[in-house]
């Protein structure tokens, strides 16, 4: 027991310690104690609406007016909001710590899941897993699978290596086409468990990806397809 409290107290000094040497701020406001705090996140969840990411209109779950690949679909907000930002900073300026913030996040605007549930995030390019140090959908993928009580699978792949960075849309939507391809392992145990999947991807910018994804697996026999993003383009 005495060995015990010792080893608890070194570890609250050595937290304290740290805390000292590289504390955290808010990237928001700037507060200090975390990488974002409660005031900003609980801003974030408050305001967020959920909205059609074809035509924008505001929605529950679904748009009744656009004809999409996938049945329901979520989102925090716009790239221009505070949310696109968060997104923006860990994945750029490797923020790590936020990750369990923006699942946080997600978890408060999606619905309960199924266990058989897979959520399916957008393979980021390797080019960018190592320029960034971290594949960053795939990171938030496991970790919202794990607050969810779900699993998290790589059913989609990356077919190439295309940068969709400075493309137009009709330029992205070309390379959306044949930037995937469906990991035909992952996929027979998905189909097994139900075929319920959740795509998820960071940021929106024409929705070509998104699509293009959706697309693949309703080709693939997956029936019941969501979609969940952080921020969208206006």
């Amino acid at each position: 027991m005495v060995a015990l409290r010792g080893k608890i107290r070194q570890n609250v000094s050595m937290e304290r310690l740290f805390d000292l040497i590289m504390p955290e701020y808010c990237v928001i406001c700037g507060a200090r104690g975390r990488a974002l705090c409660d005031a900003c996140q609980q801003e974030i969840i408050e305001e967020s609406s959920n909205f059609c990411l074809e035509c924008g209109n505001f929605i529950v779950d679904n748009c009744h007016d656009c004809r999409l690949p996938y049945q329901k679909s979520y989102a925090v907000g716009f790239r221009d909001e505070t949310i696109g930002a968060i997104a923006e900073k860990f994945k750029f300026s490797k923020k790590r710590s936020l990750a369990h913030h923006i699942v946080d996040i997600l978890v408060s605007i999606l619905p309960d899941f199924s266990p058989d549930v897979v959520i399916v995030p957008v393979p980021t390019i390797k080019k960018h897993v190592r320029v960034r140090g971290l594949d960053h959908t795939k990171k938030i993928a496991k970790k919202l699978a794990k607050a969810k009580k779900c699993q998290s699978l790589p059913l989609i792949l990356r077919a190439n290596d295309s940068v969709q960075v400075g493309a137009n849309a009709k330029q992205r939507l070309e390379q959306a086409k044949k930037a995937f391809k469906i990991n035909e392992k992952v996929l027979k145990k998905v189909l097994d468990d139900g075929g319920e999947v959740v795509l998820y991807d960071d940021i929106s910018t024409t929705g070509s990806t998104i699509k293009e994804c959706a697309k693949l697996l309703k080709k693939s026999g997956i029936k019941h397809i969501s979609v969940a993003i952080l921020a969208k383009n206006r």
